[in-house]
């Protein structure tokens, strides 16, 4: 059901919208009451309506997917991403993760303008349109790097990959999706490294030793580290050397790649 799936989709943006620019909730409430409707029911004198439970349920399963898959390809595909923003070909938004509800609200370096997913700096908007045609036309991933206004050193890459056809419509039979796309920004000097305090409870490193070991995660030398510290660089081999020991290797690559795959969590309290 191609129209239907496109009424959906219209108002998901629209209701995404809504959250974004309080000023959209008239036009909004006017959509969805037309979506909708009552269904009448005759068979008495009277003719009353009943809730269109199908067409609500309809709605809810396919913001619920729109969402769902947002949070769980973004998580699987780049971790450290600040924006999951699921688009029409045409660049409407249709919905996003949590994170990117607060990310468009900041508009440092994407927001959203008449429902469209523009970029803040205007330069950056004719290659952000090619992009999207590309990867609507093709299923192409493509990529490219932007930043805010004013600030060129703190960059981010920006994802544009087609979304699988299959997401539920709540139609019977399950009419496949058009292809919508899936815009991934990640900040590039943004990797999540262990927390000390879990480096230390899995390993058993001390607090200066789990602090080198973030240093050298995040690109730091030896030699760097001992510097920035104030301390002698045999002190911070010999850290190194025990470090080696308790996480069970031998290089600062390997040591790297074993607290890279660590799931950062930090203590909220």
């Amino acid at each position: 059901m191609p129209e239907q799936m496109h009424q959906l989709d219209r108002l998901a943006w629209q209701l995404f919208q809504s959250i974004l620019t309080s000023d959209r909730l008239p036009e909004v409430m006017d959509s969805l009451a037309t979506w909708l409707q009552p269904l009448a029911v005759t068979g008495s004198l009277d003719v009353c309506g009943v809730p269109n439970w199908p067409r609500i349920v309809d709605l809810f399963v396919h913001c619920r997917a729109l969402r769902e898959f947002a949070d769980h390809a973004a998580s699987s595909a780049h971790p450290s991403h600040v924006a999951a923003i699921i688009l029409t070909p045409n660049a409407r938004v249709l919905d996003c993760d949590y994170r990117g509800e607060s990310f468009l609200k900041a508009g440092n370096v994407m927001r959203m303008q008449g429902g469209q997913l523009q970029c803040t700096v205007a330069g950056f908007q004719p290659r952000f349109n090619s992009a999207l045609k590309e990867t609507a036309g093709t299923g192409r991933t493509t990529n490219f790097l932007l930043h805010p206004p004013e600030q060129p050193a703190q960059r981010f890459s920006l994802t544009l990959t087609g979304m699988q056809p299959g997401l539920p419509a709540g139609d019977e039979g399950g009419a496949a999706r058009i292809h919508d796309i899936l815009c991934l920004v990640a900040p590039l000097d943004g990797r999540r490294i262990a927390t000390a305090r879990q480096l230390m409870d899995l390993f058993g490193l001390s607090a200066a030793e789990a602090r080198l070991a973030r240093a050298i995660c995040h690109g730091d030398s030896v030699e760097e580290y001992a510097r920035e510290q104030g301390l002698r660089l045999p002190t911070v081999r010999t850290q190194l050397s025990s470090i080696f020991n308790k996480t069970g290797t031998t290089r600062q690559a390997t040591l790297v790649r074993l607290i890279a795959g660590i799931p950062v969590v930090r203590d909220l309290a």
